[in-house]
């Protein structure tokens, strides 16, 4: 049986968390492998982690937009949730604030998007957001090939 492996998902989650650092990810390739398996558990989803446990593919294959896009967002909303809470801490040397309105704002975003989904609102035309964010990935790592540079992950 054809899978598909979590790296698929990988541009796709850093780019709805805001993660577009390579030199410097703020989430690591394990975090996003756990993000992923914690979607692929949800109860509403048709898919599973390939066997043996720990694979990092996805059965069946992931073939339809709309089944990337709503595992991508339910990965990228497990990973924002547990540091939606703001906090703070000041020294004399550093002031360091995370968290508060802004990951508020990312939750809903992508809770709306996680509905649109589910409600079939969606539009996977040419010019919607999601399409802009598959084609972008493909047509960076396109152009960067181009000039010779290969698209690692981190």
């Amino acid at each position: 049986m054809a899978t598909t492996e979590f790296t698929v998902l990988y541009p796709r989650v850093r780019t709805l968390l805001g993660d577009l650092d390579a030199a410097a990810p703020a989430y690591s390739n394990d975090n996003l492998d756990a993000a992923i398996r914690l979607a692929l558990d949800h109860p509403d989803e048709p898919f599973s982690e390939a066997a043996p446990s720990g694979s990092k593919e996805i059965t069946p294959e992931l073939t339809a937009k709309v089944d990337i896009m709503r595992l991508s967002a339910r990965a990228a909303l497990n990973l924002l949730q547990p540091s939606a809470g703001a906090f703070s801490y000041r020294t004399p040397m550093l002031s360091v604030s995370r968290g508060g309105a802004g990951a508020f704002g990312n939750i809903g975003r992508l809770l709306d998007l996680l509905r649109q989904v589910a409600d079939g609102d969606i539009a996977l035309d040419s010019d919607s957001d999601w399409e802009q964010l598959f084609e972008g990935v493909n047509r960076v790592e396109e152009k960067l090939g181009r000039i010779g540079v290969a698209l690692e992950e981190p």
